[in-house]
């Protein structure tokens, strides 16, 4: 499987978004907080045991730095729009033209997110994505994976900027495919539009 990230690929509306350490670790703490404290307890069995455990600190630490900076290039990968469309559970619906070399193929993705409650349904939000590959012939990607900007930051007007860039087509093609989906609030990739884009053919 290749994603968006492991090789060239430019986005079409790329991200701004600096990371926030702090905010990150906020909605990622299940995998942050085990991830951090495996490092320093390597580094408290070498301490208090044996030097041969040196070796686990910096495999860990590998781990993490890996980690951040794919966490780091996520939020400047693909800007997609979203929109809240329960709160109970917690689901968000994103849009994204799916091509990679410029036909269109639109799709709907709708996945839970959480410590966004403050969001009424309705609400838009902006999401970065990136893209998974499982085969390289076709003309689109086989799924995207969007994350809320808001896990990255708190700045105010980096989250506007990033509301900013979406077009007045984008958030329709999005009310439309949920139109299309109905009442559909099932976690999941969702071709839409399929009679008037390229999914007619794949």
């Amino acid at each position: 499987m290749k994603f968006t990230l492991d090789n060239d690929t430019t986005p079409t509306n790329k991200s701004h978004i600096k990371i926030n350490p702090l905010v990150w670790m906020k909605y990622k703490s299940d995998v942050v907080i085990p991830m951090t404290a495996s490092v320093f307890i390597c580094v408290y069995i070498s301490y208090k045991y044996s030097y041969l455990f040196l070796l686990g600190v910096l495999l860990f630490l590998l781990i993490n730095t890996f980690y951040w900076l794919r966490a780091k290039e996520h939020l400047k990968a693909e800007s997609t729009p979203g929109l809240v469309i329960s709160t109970e559970p917690p689901l968000m619906a994103v849009y994204s033209n799916m091509t990679k070399y410029g036909e269109f193929y639109p799709a709907i993705k709708i996945e839970s997110f959480k410590n966004l409650s403050k969001h009424p349904v309705g609400a838009r939000i902006a999401t970065a994505s990136i893209y998974t590959e499982e085969n390289e012939e076709n003309d689109y990607w086989d799924n995207f994976h969007p994350i809320p900007v808001e896990y990255g930051t708190k700045e105010k007007e980096e989250i506007e900027s990033a509301l900013s860039l979406y077009s007045i087509e984008q958030w329709r093609y999005l009310e439309r495919g949920l139109s299309e989906l109905g009442k559909c609030k099932k976690e999941g990739l969702y071709r839409i539009m399929a009679g008037e884009s390229g999914w007619s053919n794949a």
